[in-house]
């Protein structure tokens, strides 16, 4: 049974982790500046230096621990880079994959069949997401092209051609 997996583009994730260290050390400068108000040394400072620190670690952990953003095979589809996470998605609770845009952003939206037993095995969280997600733009299931380190289009032939050979086995 073929299998791809798509991966993230560890440039990506470098420089997020560049970057988040650039405005840690700068949210730095505020906390240690004698000019700065408490007020800005509070929210500019130590905020920032919290949260980049956060992104930082998101960022290093992402680049040595590699995990799959797309995993596609005959069966179907494992999603771990959507909002939903969805997990695995088979070919028969898939109704449609087309690639969309929203605020200037291209995702692969995965439509799914309207099964109440397939939305159970989602947890509440991830039902509202999808839920938002089909509200704004017409697919529960949205990842975007950012999170894949192919090209949409690219992905698109590839769950094409492991759906067909799906459908061919069952």
């Amino acid at each position: 049974m073929e299998q791809v997996t798509i991966y993230p583009d560890p440039r990506r994730f470098a420089v997020m982790a560049v970057g988040s260290l650039v405005l840690a050390g700068i949210g730095g400068f505020l906390i240690l500046d004698p000019e700065v108000s408490q007020t800005s040394r509070l929210f500019g400072g130590y905020v920032a230096v919290i949260f980049f620190v956060l992104c930082f670690a998101r960022a290093t952990s992402r680049l040595v621990r590699r995990m799959p953003s797309l995993i596609i095979d005959e069966t179907g589809l494992f999603d771990n880079a959507s909002s939903v996470c969805a997990g695995l998605l088979k070919w028969a609770d898939i109704s449609d994959v087309q690639v969309y845009s929203f605020k200037n952003q291209r995702f692969l939206g995965i439509a799914l069949n309207d099964q109440p037993a397939l939305y159970e095995q989602f947890s509440a969280d991830q039902r509202q997401l999808m839920a938002e997600n089909l509200r704004h733009a017409g697919y529960p299931v949205g990842i975007p092209a950012s999170a894949l380190g192919i090209g949409l289009d690219e992905t698109l032939r590839l769950i094409a051609r492991l759906r067909d050979r799906g459908d061919d086995v069952h």
